[in-house]
């Protein structure tokens, strides 16, 4: 049979044996667990990639409605601006020269003759054109003469 010497050499082979397979399962799991572990960094950095994407396109949303309530108050702004000024430029302006053209009519009217003035003014081109007609005749009359 087997002597303790040979028991000792196959428990040595079997030990030597033992590590290796163990160092090998150690080994083989190691790569496995960084396999898994890249793996899962990858998922990790996808994940995060879209959170991340979607919080940039929400905060992009909400700038961009921020910006856009802004303009529209500014061109609000603006716009009250322009109107007062206008108003302000049609009160100045316009309302005085408009007063001022009154005026002028007013005047005007003030040197305009009268209805009645302007019945005797028409009698009296009436009068005149009836006149120069008739001498106008009187010419033409005394021009054969010559």
């Amino acid at each position: 049979m087997l002597e303790e010497r040979d028991l000792q050499a196959i428990a040595q082979l079997m030990d030597a044996r033992i590590s290796a397979s163990e160092e090998r399962m150690a080994q083989r799991m190691d790569e496995k667990l960084e396999v898994q572990q890249q793996s899962i960094m990858q998922d990790v950095s996808v994940m995060i990639d879209q959170k991340l994407e979607v919080q940039r396109q929400s905060i992009l949303r909400d700038v961009s409605a921020m910006i856009d309530q802004k303009l529209e108050r500014q061109k609000d702004e603006i716009l009250d601006e322009a109107a007062h000024r206008m108003k302000v430029l049609l009160d100045t302006e316009v309302a005085m020269r408009f007063n001022l053209l009154a005026e002028g009519q007013e005047e005007i009217l003030r040197r305009m003759p009268t209805e009645e003035d302007m019945e005797l003014i028409d009698s009296r081109i009436t009068t005149l054109e009836i006149a120069v007609k008739k001498l106008n005749r009187r010419v033409a009359g005394l021009r054969p003469a010559q």
